[in-house]
């Protein structure tokens, strides 16, 4: 329950959802802890989304203050949201913006959930996992566990980023070329 509700905080106040994971994988056992820290996490984002479904942008403007920030992120969103909702354990604060953006944009509930929870459960079992083969005299696994997941979330977030900044400065180039030919 204490895991469960850390992670329904985390869409308020920022809480460090690996951590949590980690910690609940070590406390409750991979299975326990995949399942404490899934809950809570899977809870949040629909509670994020149902929110933001019915206030709107409301919502993101209380996660996100930076204006520029916020549009490129909305504008990756309306391109890639599945992909986005797959990676959002990449960045701190993005599952949350995600989870807004979804019920914002109106996007279906079926395909938020779809995506939301192929991001989700193996992040959730990968760290549960990590955590439970750590100990107070060997915290090494927790540590490689949270480096290496951290580092691939990160580099798929990048690798997305730097996509939509390419095809971005492509369709400028073609809307610039095209005027002036």
């Amino acid at each position: 329950i204490i895991v469960i509700g850390l992670l329904i905080a985390d869409l308020f106040i920022a809480v460090p959802t690996m951590t949590v994971t980690l910690l609940a994988g070590y406390f409750l056992g991979p299975m326990g802890g995949a399942l404490s820290a899934g809950a809570g996490m899977i809870l949040a984002g629909v509670i994020g989304y149902v929110i933001s479904h019915k206030i709107g942008r409301v919502v993101l403007y209380r996660i996100i203050t930076d204006d520029q920030r916020l549009l490129e992120m909305e504008d990756v969103f309306s391109r890639y949201g599945m992909v986005v909702l797959m990676i959002c354990r990449a960045i701190p604060i993005l599952p949350e913006v995600s989870c807004c953006l979804a019920g914002v944009t109106r996007m279906k509930f079926g395909r938020f959930g779809l995506a939301y929870l192929i991001g989700t459960v193996p992040y959730v079992i990968v760290c549960s996992w990590f955590g439970s083969q750590s100990s107070l005299a060997n915290p090494m696994p927790a540590i490689w566990g949270a480096a290496g997941v951290s580092l691939v979330m990160w580099m798929c977030w990048f690798f997305l980023i730097r996509h939509h900044r390419s095809q971005s400065r492509k369709v400028a180039e073609h809307k610039g070329g095209s005027i002036s030919g």
